[in-house]
């Protein structure tokens, strides 16, 4: 039953035009039975006009739900229904036209079968809540989109969001960028309007390849040959300064503190900043600390053609320049927020992102990587579904024990950059660590407030509840990383460690939308992780504050800087990973 529950629930989270052709197509085959066995007269010119019926719907169908500007899209969600209402036209005619009526019927139950199945595997596999406003124009998608979030949008409660004021604000920004047929412009628009959510999970992608470069060239601003960070001593500094660029030959040197920027004071003009993109760079930070920690690396690229900009010198003075644009930010913009958000120094140079990597970091210290909750594209779902993965458990154990055979007495867990997956790896990897039953939730917005939608329950194993752990997390660690961060945290022999905090963001995907002309579709999440009391887990609400808390902070400063963006001794050593092995190894020295 508790499958049973799983589909139906997975099924209520389609769109009603979906929803509608996959009821119809799967259930024709018992029309056509039925007038098999009660139908006695004329019964050819009956089945004659039956063959047609579900072509006509189909027809129907496709004229209110065709994607325009993309009609493949609209196709490969439910073109499969069409050739299906094809081959019954096909069979009742033949049906029609025989004396005998077995075989007939036969393909035709054959056809309902195969495709009440393939229902199924799109429903557990592929299935959305999808939102077709590509046929309307700037103004009214935008207006139909935030109605769309205000009825759907899982958190839209928690985080208090006022969808007056969205209205009010962005559809005469459509609008006008409609009466400019300017399809930048109203790019931008979405942009700005996901931002206002604060969620990592409301984002939105540009199909349409040269546009989504041109808002990006728009978006990414300039690039003067070097980036910002802020330290946290509050100072904010120069990273990635190019050795060969302007700013270089006139004195800017990495780790140089910054003082001004085209005639602000640099705090005044970081507090201007928002912090939003077109995709490639993270945006739509959840916590207000994390978006603060990456102003200046987006005001680095704010500027005109020429930009004036002031700093203190290797001799402690005040230093103005002013250099030129030697082209768009994002590359520069987008090598700056990598070393905070992305995945392991170890791994991304030799193992591309495997799944449960192991390592020896010195004789004593073993390292696990989990990049994501994704093992198996054909079993990760049914495992969902059935709520265990032993084969993902017995995987981590076995690569644990090795370390252990190689003289492990602690371990790092490397969550940085984890992109997020199913909730039941979380389950089986936070098992191995406590001793305690957890008990989480699936929550859905049912139109009026937050219910629980299907329960998770971590069942404690704790063979390696003894194990001194570091997990590292990172700004670019979120949904299923999240959970891991925040469960294991709360493991006694678990130090949360890192240079900044997970991203806040635990909820699961569910729902696109389609805007004008089919170039623009927005996500959003329709489910959100909850607590054993029902309440939100992860996710901030209006206050933007943090749940998940670092144990132990790596200091945002001059050496880890250094590191961190490729200026220290050593310029390929994985900093935060070293800094781990060390915590650990004198936190051993320490009880002995």
């Amino acid at each position: 039953m508790s499958l049973i529950s799983e589909i139906w629930g997975l099924f209520k989270v389609l769109d009603a035009p979906m929803q509608y052709i996959m009821i119809f197509t799967s259930c024709w085959f018992f029309v056509l039975l039925f007038f098999a066995l009660k139908v006695k007269w004329n019964k050819e010119n009956v089945f004659t006009v039956l063959a047609f019926i579900p072509v006509i719907n189909y027809i129907i169908f496709y004229l209110f739900n065709y994607t325009k500007g993309d009609i493949v899209l609209g196709l490969d969600r439910h073109g499969t229904y069409g050739i299906i209402a094809v081959l019954y036209c096909v069979l009742c005619m033949f049906y029609a036209k025989r004396k005998k009526k077995k075989w007939p019927m036969v393909l035709n139950a054959v056809t309902a079968f195969c495709i009440t199945i393939w229902s199924l595997v799109y429903v557990i596999f592929f299935g959305s809540h999808f939102s077709n406003f590509s046929r309307m124009g700037y103004r009214d998608s935008i207006a139909s989109l935030i109605d769309e979030l205000e009825q759907n949008y899982v958190l839209r409660d928690h985080k208090e969001i006022d969808f007056d004021d969205l209205r009010y604000r962005y559809i005469p920004l459509a609008e006008e960028a409609e009466k400019n047929k300017d399809r930048e412009a109203f790019a931008v628009v979405v942009a700005n309007l996901c931002y206002e959510f604060h969620d990592r999970h409301v984002d939105f992608v540009i199909s349409d390849q040269p546009l989504w470069e041109a808002v990006e060239k728009d978006m990414s601003g300039n690039d003067y040959g070097f980036s910002m960070i802020g330290r946290d001593d509050g100072k904010t500094v120069a990273v990635l300064v190019d050795s060969n660029g302007e700013a270089y030959g006139k004195g800017l040197r990495s780790g140089m503190v910054i003082t001004g920027w085209n005639g602000q004071d640099i705090d005044e003009a970081i507090s201007e900043v928002r912090c939003v993109s077109s995709g490639g760079v993270i945006s739509n930070f959840p916590i207000a600390e994390t978006e603060d920690l990456f102003r200046p690396v987006y005001l680095s690229t704010m500027g005109g053609d020429v930009l004036n900009v002031r700093f203190i010198d290797s001799n402690g003075t005040e230093q103005e320049i002013t250099v030129k644009s030697i082209g768009d930010g994002d590359l520069r913009r987008s090598q700056a927020v990598k070393p905070l958000t992305g995945c392991s120094h170890l791994i991304k140079a030799n193992y591309d992102l495997q799944f449960a990597y192991t390592e020896m970091l010195d004789d004593h210290c073993g390292y696990l990587y989990i990049p994501r909750e994704f093992y198996n594209v054909l079993r990760d779902r049914p495992a969902a579904m059935r709520d265990e993965y032993p084969m993902v458990k017995d995987l981590l154990i076995s690569r644990i024990e090795e370390l252990k055979a190689k003289g492990m007495d602690s371990l790092v867990i490397d969550i940085r950059g984890n992109i997020g997956g199913f909730p039941v790896i979380c389950e089986e990897i936070i098992s191995l660590f406590t001793n305690e039953e957890i008990v989480m939730y699936k929550g859905v917005y049912d139109g009026k407030e937050m219910r629980k939608n299907k329960e998770y329950k971590i069942k404690p194993d704790g063979r390696y509840s003894d194990l001194p752990v570091v997990v590292l997390t990172n700004s670019g660690c979120g949904s299923g990383g999240d959970i891991l961060a925040y469960y294991l945290s709360r493991c006694p022999n678990v130090t949360l460690m890192g240079v900044t905090t997970s991203v806040h963001s635990a909820q699961a995907m569910g729902a696109e939308c389609l805007l004008t002309d089919s170039f623009i579709t927005v996500y959003y999440p329709m489910f959100s992780t909850l607590d054993s009391d029902g309440s939100v887990l992860i996710d901030p609400g209006k206050d933007r504050k943090g749940s998940i808390e670092l144990d132990e902070k790596i200091p945002l400063d001059k050496e880890t800087i250094g590191y961190l963006y490729n200026d220290g001794e050593n310029p390929w050593i994985d900093y935060e990973a070293d800094y781990a092995r060390k915590y650990l190894n004198k936190k051993k020295d320490l009880e002995v």
